[in-house]
């Protein structure tokens, strides 16, 4: 048995101040208990407990190693007892809504971990507006809300938060048309472009930067999809606007570049909110702490 479990032992007998009781909170036997509090007086070569009719009460030694364990058998406790919950609980729930498409890259990794560690877990994730993500985060119908776009802090707590840029990306063609001569405004509609379609939070954001001066995309393709604006640039067909962070291992094989330009799109905060109606589940709760502790850029 290693110290830690002796230690353990010896705790709760102090506590209890009787062998019997002390064996029923540690599912042990007596004998157990007897031969554990034997086996660490040998190793600290000192007697701990003064044995009484009544019981057992800590000696001088016994006091002042139960003072110097206390506080880390109370944490170690708390520890067990949080790790029994996941034992005993035979299913967990999540429910994840979201109002963008940036949710499958930002926890896309983080998700698939944790139904690994946890695979009784269900999770459910739905696509919906703000209005749907609202109105089902106020009667408690989400655990975890991503959102696009400014929340109202009376509904929901914030988990996490990226702040999100936008390129505009193209093959090597277009990178050397503008490598000397970063596109200007003027240039950007007078080429092919590729953009998500207009239901897309990305593409109502990309829109308004543009309208502020005066400017309405007219895209030659407008998809319904990354994956298949992904595959037009690898074909050079058109130019899109996109986070390169999603983008950077064809980044880095020469496949996609960031175009040189003389303007900055607007950055975009998206949150990872928690309804202040759901009551999550304590495997809800651990993923939330997860998500709380990630940096979401990496």
């Amino acid at each position: 048995m290693s110290n830690i479990n002796l230690l353990k032992v010896f705790w709760e007998v102090a506590k209890e101040k009787n062998i019997t009781k002390a064996s029923k909170n540690l599912f042990v036997s007596q004998p157990a208990v007897s031969a554990s509090i034997k086996e660490l007086e040998n190793i600290y070569g000192k007697e701990l407990f003064i044995r009484k009719n009544k019981g057992l009460e800590l000696n001088y030694f016994g006091q002042k190693l139960f003072n110097k364990i206390d506080s880390s058998m109370k944490n170690l406790s708390n520890v067990d007892k949080e790790l029994s919950v996941f034992e005993k609980q035979k299913d967990g729930y999540i429910r994840i809504g979201t109002n963008t498409s940036n949710l499958n890259k930002l926890i896309s990794d983080q998700m698939i971990e944790f139904v690994k560690v946890f695979p009784k877990t269900k999770l459910l994730v739905s696509r919906l507006n703000k209005e749907e993500l609202i109105e089902k985060s106020k009667v408690g119908d989400l655990d975890i809300v991503f959102f696009d776009g400014i929340y109202d802090k009376d509904y929901f707590d914030e988990i996490n938060k990226v702040s999100i840029s936008y390129k505009v990306i193209g093959n090597i063609n277009f990178y050397n048309k503008y490598k000397d001569h970063p596109m200007t405004l003027n240039d950007i509609v007078k080429e092919d472009l590729l953009l998500a379609n207009k239901t897309y939070t990305s593409r109502q954001n990309i829109d308004d930067y543009f309208s502020k001066f005066n400017i309405a995309l007219e895209p030659k393709y407008e998809l319904d999809g990354y994956s298949y604006i992904s595959d037009f640039i690898t074909n050079g067909i058109g130019m899109s606007i996109l986070n390169p962070f999603y983008y950077q291992d064809k980044i880095d094989k020469n496949e996609f570049f960031v175009i040189p330009t003389s303007f900055e799109l607007d950055k975009r905060n998206v949150y990872l909110l928690q309804p202040k109606q759901s009551k999550p589940d304590d495997y809800c709760l651990e993923f939330i702490q997860q998500l709380k502790d990630t940096d979401l850029t990496k």
